[in-house]
């Protein structure tokens, strides 16, 4: 019986003794602990570009080791499509073993990027500043240490219509090559390609024959626009009114994928004067060479607008 209670006991004797172990590996530093200073850099964020981008980047530089680093020195590299905007060297006084410090640096994407992924290298010159129990603290210098990191570059191509213009300014019926300026703006990050817009006008709007109703671009860069001009003649009869004209824009994007978009315009016929000339008389009726005479010229406004002062007919 007491043989079967000492039993007991070793066993949770031996099981304390486990969990101590296993408790003090835990919140002791890995294996590594007494490895030299280590610099590594943890987390990027953010990593994601379109061409174009300015963005502060935020770095989380480690020193991964057992022994405190000192005068931390990162040059960064080159890089023909990525850049730093500013100083392209950062400095860091100290980081503790295992420890971490955040850094900014600000960067910028060329306009025309290509999507994919872009690396910029990182060399890292540093000192070790440890305890040598045969002569006190020590300040070592450490072999230099190249990192890299990417960015991922992803463009986009957006299309829109930004403005129309007509010249004549008003548009009547009746009326002939008038000529219809749409501005394209591509408002996005990446160049769109093959560029064409169609405009397919409803009655009474026609094509002129001296114009044309489909324009085209090799491109148009990001953030830049491109006018397409076109000429319409107004059918006779037209009424007065604001008319949609649907367009039709295609271009190739940054994916090298080709794309439709419908869009659509407003143009506005305005009301105008018409006159017509009735019958001339005479007062009086019968003419001789040397006399005085009035000339009676009816005029009639058949048109769809006042005629007021000024305005002239011929």
């Amino acid at each position: 019986m007491q043989m079967g209670k000492l039993m007991d006991t070793m066993r949770q004797i031996i099981l304390l003794i486990a969990t101590l172990i296993f408790v003090t590996a835990a919140l002791v530093a890995p294996s590594s602990a007494a490895a030299n200073a280590n610099i590594v850099i943890t987390d990027v964020t953010p990593t994601e570009l379109s061409p174009g981008d300015i963005k502060e980047v935020t770095l989380t530089v480690k020193n991964q080791g057992g022994r405190d680093a000192r005068h931390i020195t990162l040059n960064f590299q080159n890089n023909d499509h990525i850049a730093l905007i500013g100083s392209s060297t950062v400095y860091i006084s100290s980081i503790n073993a295992w420890c971490s410090k955040e850094i900014s640096i600000t960067i910028k994407a060329d306009d025309e990027l290509t999507n994919g992924a872009y690396a910029i290298p990182i060399a890292v010159t540093f000192e070790e500043y440890h305890f040598d129990v045969s002569g006190g603290y020590k300040t070592d210098r450490m072999p230099p240490i190249n990192i890299t990191i990417v960015f991922y570059v992803e463009g986009t191509t957006t299309l829109e219509v930004a403005d129309v213009a007509t010249d004549p300014p008003e548009l009547r019926e009746e009326s002939e090559n008038n000529n219809i300026t749409v501005l394209i703006e591509n408002s996005g990050s990446a160049k769109a390609r093959s560029v064409s817009l169609r405009m397919d006008p409803p009655s009474p709007f026609v094509e002129a024959y001296s114009g044309s109703t489909s324009g085209f671009t090799e491109e148009i860069e990001a953030r830049s626009s491109y006018s397409f001009v076109f000429a319409l003649d107004i059918e006779d009869g037209a009424e007065e009114g604001s008319y949609t004209i649907p367009l039709t824009i295609e271009y190739i994007g940054a994916d090298a994928h080709i794309y439709s978009r419908k869009k659509s315009i407003r143009l506005k016929i305005s009301p105008q004067a018409d006159f017509l000339v009735g019958v001339v008389t005479t007062d009086p009726a019968v003419i001789t060479r040397g006399k005085t005479f009035i000339m009676n010229v009816p005029v009639k406004n058949i048109g769809n607008k006042d005629a007021k002062s000024g305005d002239k007919t011929c």
